[in-house]
């Protein structure tokens, strides 16, 4: 996690302090700057301490801070240090690269870990607009397709289409007004029918005696008025 990148970062940054202050103590002239390396150095070894989070890290700073001491004894003896500077100066460079690949392994289980979250992420939204999706076919099915049936169906019943007749499906809301349209429907056509016949009727008693009447009238000559 985030703490193990910091510690492998923080470890990395030590082992380049290191390296570098095993350089400047190598190209030390004067006494007070080789105490001001050792000093340096010494403080970059305990801060390293806290980075360790392995045996083998232990192990390489273990093996460092024994070279290092060595290295400053054979300074202070006036002896050539060469060798013990490069024993030194590669357990540095051995505690750089634990951390360095730490770090490298950190990042690239993280890289594998973003890439599983990425691939979550995208199912998830897929997921999500699958059912957007099929909760808007649901209610076009449900909801919107049975109300425009309805209105459709009330607006041929307007325009003189006396037979249209709902369909009653859908949510029980739309079954119950489709159903009540229906009957009002029925009833309205059942009273249309029962008018057309009173007044076939109508016609029909009126027509006797308007006949007889229009054959006494058509009977009367023109020129002898009543």
């Amino acid at each position: 996690g985030a703490k193990e990148i910091r510690a492998s970062a923080e470890g990395l940054r030590v082992g380049e302090q290191l390296e570098f202050g095993l350089v400047a103590l190598r190209d030390a002239g004067e006494a007070n700057s080789r105490a001001a390396s050792e000093h340096f150095l010494r403080r970059q070894l305990v801060e390293a301490k806290e980075y360790v989070s392995d045996s083998a890290e232990r192990d390489v700073l273990q093996d460092l801070r024994a070279k290092l001491e060595v290295y400053i004894y054979a300074i202070e003896a006036n002896q050539d240090a060469r060798p013990q500077f490069e024993a030194a100066f590669a357990s540095a460079r051995a505690w750089t690269r634990i951390n360095f690949e730490r770090s490298r392994a950190i990042r690239v289980v993280e890289a594998r870990w973003d890439r599983v979250a990425g691939l979550v992420a995208a199912t998830s939204l897929f997921v999500i607009a699958f059912g957007i999706a099929a909760l808007a076919l649901w209610m076009r099915r449900r909801t919107f397709a049975p109300a425009l049936q309805l209105a459709h169906t009330i607006e041929r019943y307007a325009a003189g289409e006396r037979s249209a007749r709902a369909a009653e499906t859908g949510a029980q809301e739309f079954r119950t007004i489709a159903h009540q349209f229906n009957d009002m429907a029925s009833t309205l056509e059942g009273q249309r029918t029962t008018q057309l016949t009173f007044l076939a009727g109508v016609a029909h008693d009126l027509r006797n005696p308007l006949t007889a009447l229009t054959m006494a009238v058509a009977a009367i000559p023109p020129d002898q008025p009543l």
